[in-house]
């Protein structure tokens, strides 16, 4: 299911109404495009947005990421696995880098082919192993 409308479009607008540029991205999903084809997606969107920075009128030096649920692990894996571009690449997108400036993710999910222990320990720091009834993904 793609939320491109209430978790994209009308956050884009709104965060517009508040003076912040937003691009929504629709990236590559499904059985034909597993790991790491979104993350491509999302590190190419951010590259696009700096290295037409002046002409789209933002500061290449402030561009974030925002994703929720599906999109949320992929703000929060897209803040951990970035590069600082190719300097000598022949595509002038591919000379930024991938690395948001501020990355942020609402309500961010794990991949259900995760065991639920892994996942539980994702977003549970007791000491104790937590049991399927005390979180929820």
């Amino acid at each position: 299911m793609v939320a491109a409308d209430h978790e994209g479009k009308q956050i884009a607008e709104w965060l517009n109404s508040l003076g912040v540029s937003a691009f929504v991205l629709q990236y590559r999903l499904g059985e034909r495009y597993r790991h790491p084809a979104p993350l491509q997606d999302a590190q190419r969107a951010i590259r696009t947005v700096r290295s037409r920075a002046k002409e789209w009128g933002v500061d290449p030096k402030r561009v974030g990421i925002l994703g929720f649920s599906a999109g949320g692990h992929l703000a929060s894996t897209a803040a951990t696995h970035f590069d600082d571009g190719q300097p000598d690449a022949a595509d002038p997108v591919e000379r930024e880098g991938s690395r948001p400036t501020s990355p942020s993710s609402a309500t961010p999910s794990s991949p259900s082919s995760t065991p639920w222990p892994t996942r539980a320990r994702a977003v549970s720091s007791s000491a104790t192993r937590p049991t399927p009834r005390s979180w929820s993904c």
